[in-house]
């Protein structure tokens, strides 16, 4: 790893962004893959490194959120009379109620896939829906 300062295009040296660069050596003919990592943070670069390497998980939690608990069917998160439309303002109480209800779900069934033997042991959120929620019926 190498930490460093990436100037853009542009831009003044005083608005250079900290770069950490990771090395990934590459077994056989290929040449060694060179990972710069834009941060902010004032951590250490391994710490920002185990940080990068974490963000799958936030990804794939994002994903089953939206498309296994339906979390892009929140309402709308503005308000439509704001005085300055560029700028609107926020409702926060029916954001935080879904997003609570949400992560109380996700809980609640991570909690359940834990419980459950066989093949079932840390399934996720979609296939227990699936199996033990969405049941056939008729109106």
């Amino acid at each position: 790893m190498a930490e460093t300062q990436t100037v853009w295009r542009g831009e003044a040296a005083e608005q250079a962004v900290r770069t950490i660069v990771c090395r990934e050596v590459v077994r056989g003919p290929k040449k060694d893959r060179w990972h710069p990592l834009f941060t902010t943070s004032g951590a250490e670069p391994l710490d920002v490194l185990t940080a990068f390497r974490a963000r799958p998980h936030h990804a794939q939690g994002y994903r089953v959120g939206v498309y296994d608990e339906f979390l892009d069917a929140v309402p709308c998160g503005y308000v439509k009379e704001s005085p300055d439309p560029r700028r609107p303002r926020f409702h926060r109480g029916p954001r935080q109620l879904i997003g609570w209800r949400v992560a109380l779900v996700s809980n609640a069934v991570a909690d359940l896939a834990t419980g459950l033997a066989g093949e079932f042991t840390g399934s996720h959120v979609r296939t227990l829906r699936r199996t033990f929620v969405n049941r056939p019926g008729t109106l």
